[in-house]
């Protein structure tokens, strides 16, 4: 332990660091780059990162060579861990010093996570000298945004206030926006054999084989009649604990907080601005992102205009509904045009509607509104069944496509589709191009206030074309 200043230091290692793991300042290491760094210095070695979208929670990748910040921000991530090598110039700035036999081109490997690890021998003194720099570094100004989410206390936004209405919403039972992750969500999901949820006393409320669910939780709630409250939520979030264990009994997810384990997100004040909690920590939109948020957001919605325009005048898709439901039901009445909705393979729903040209297949989505909640449904379901269409036309190719015809036969209670037969289906699966459609019934257009909506719709779009994909979004409602 070391005090300077208002700040104390600490230095550890192993599992030392979870005992001290609810006092550390988050993302630490993280906070310092900006202030030793410039944006295009090459400096870049390995990258982990926290997405928002899709079914990859987290990201790691490792460069060849070093690269700047400059070309690897991505709007859709914030970094959760960074590997950088800095040369002498950048380590004197945080007060590492070089022997006169050590090589000129010699450079230190920083990680910058919730600590900063230097990965270079030192002296107690050398070590005194460089706490001292960092902590003068602590109040400069960063040289660049290293993320486009920034924590939201940055935007004077309360933590406190934040937490409340968290707590509030899942008392309500409302928690649609939140997923169980762990630390990390690849290993929560591949490497442990058992999961368990421990209350603040100790004893064991949820065990499983498979990795435990938001659902899970809520739904064992309910089985036990406990009553959903203020305070048994809190309890919930910040008494109970996760964790898990390997095949041999060996901890895998040392034991954490609800709090620090789920991702999601808030819609908070009457601007309904999206707070983003990731790993215990609250989130918000860096204001330059968000101007570049629109511009991107308003050159992609005119892009698409004038297909999505002749698209609806061809298929007739816009049609008086109050709901999502009612809405794929009247696409009944179109001849050209496969209802598909509630139609599953292995609990996927790969479309509500299906419809082709000459050159493309066209899978439909819809949800009622373009808002933060209904946009991250709709394209969490598209992505979803664009990962399940892939990987299933790789593996199984025309068994897959059978089977999805037969359930949307068992659907329509019959035994062919009108549209097409079995053979026709699969080879309008398998030679046509596919176009994923995002229809929403309300709120879909240029100027929408939705910065949340918006956001998803562009990473839908860069993520289904990284897939292969088109993508189309539209709205599809008239006035009743």
């Amino acid at each position: 332990f070391h005090i300077c200043n208002d700040c104390i230091y600490v230095m550890t290692g192993g599992y030392g660091s979870y005992y001290i793991n609810q006092f550390v300042e988050r993302n630490y290491g993280l906070y310092l780059l900006p202030k030793i760094l410039k944006k295009n210095n090459p400096v870049v070695k390995n990258i982990k990162e926290n997405n928002l979208t899709g079914n990859r929670t987290s990201t790691h990748g490792t460069n060849r060579s070093n690269t700047s910040f400059l070309s690897e921000q991505d709007l859709s991530s914030i970094y959760k861990e960074l590997n950088v090598e800095i040369d002498r110039d950048i380590a004197a700035a945080i007060g590492i010093e070089f022997d006169e036999s050590e090589s000129i081109k010699k450079k230190i490997n920083l990680v910058n996570k919730d600590s900063l690890v230097i990965r270079r021998s030192m002296s107690l003194d050398d070590l005194l000298n460089v706490l001292t720099k960092l902590n003068t570094l602590e109040n400069k100004p960063d040289n660049f945004v290293l993320n486009y989410l920034v924590l939201a206390k940055k935007k004077g936004i309360n933590k406190s206030d934040l937490i409340n209405q968290l707590i509030e919403e899942f008392a309500r039972g409302d928690y649609r926006t939140f997923i169980l992750v762990g630390e990390d969500y690849e290993r929560y999901v591949l490497d442990a054999d058992n999961y368990r949820i421990v209350k603040e006393d100790g004893n064991i409320f949820l065990e499983s084989k498979t990795p435990i669910t938001l659902d899970d939780i809520f739904k064992e709630v309910a089985d036990q009649g406990l009553q959903l409250s203020k305070a048994m939520i809190t309890r919930l979030l910040k008494k109970w604990k996760i964790e898990t264990r390997d095949r041999q009994g060996n901890s895998e997810l040392y034991p954490n907080t609800i709090i620090n384990v789920i991702q999601g997100f808030i819609e908070y004040g009457e601007e309904k601005r999206p707070c983003y909690l990731i790993n215990g920590d609250w989130y918000v939109f860096d204001e330059v992102y968000k101007q570049l948020l629109d511009k991107e957001y308003h050159e992609l919605y005119k892009l698409k205009l004038d297909l999505s325009s002749q698209l609806k005048k061809s298929y007739q898709l816009d049609k008086p509904a109050k709901n999502e439901n009612a809405y794929n039901k009247s696409l009944n009445s179109e001849k050209n045009i496969i209802v598909s909705h509630t139609a599953l393979y292995q609990n996927v729903e790969i479309a509500d509607a299906i419809f082709w040209d000459t050159t493309t297949l066209y899978l439909m989505h819809n949800k009622g509104k373009f808002d933060g909640i209904g946009a991250r449904d709709l394209v969490n379901q598209m992505l979803t069944a664009a990962e399940c269409l892939q990987n299933n036309r790789m593996i199984s190719g025309s068994t897959f496509m059978s089977e999805y015809y037969k359930a949307i036969c068992k659907r329509h209670k019959r035994k062919e589709i009108s549209q097409a037969s079995e053979d026709e289906f699969i080879s309008i699966f398998n030679n046509k191009k596919i176009c994923f459609i995002a229809g929403y019934l309300e709120g879909y257009k240029k100027n929408s206030q939705s910065t949340y909506a918006k956001y998803l719709t562009i990473e839908a779009n860069k993520k289904l074309s990284d897939r292969g994909y088109d993508f189309i979004p539209m709205g599809i409602s008239l006035k009743i």
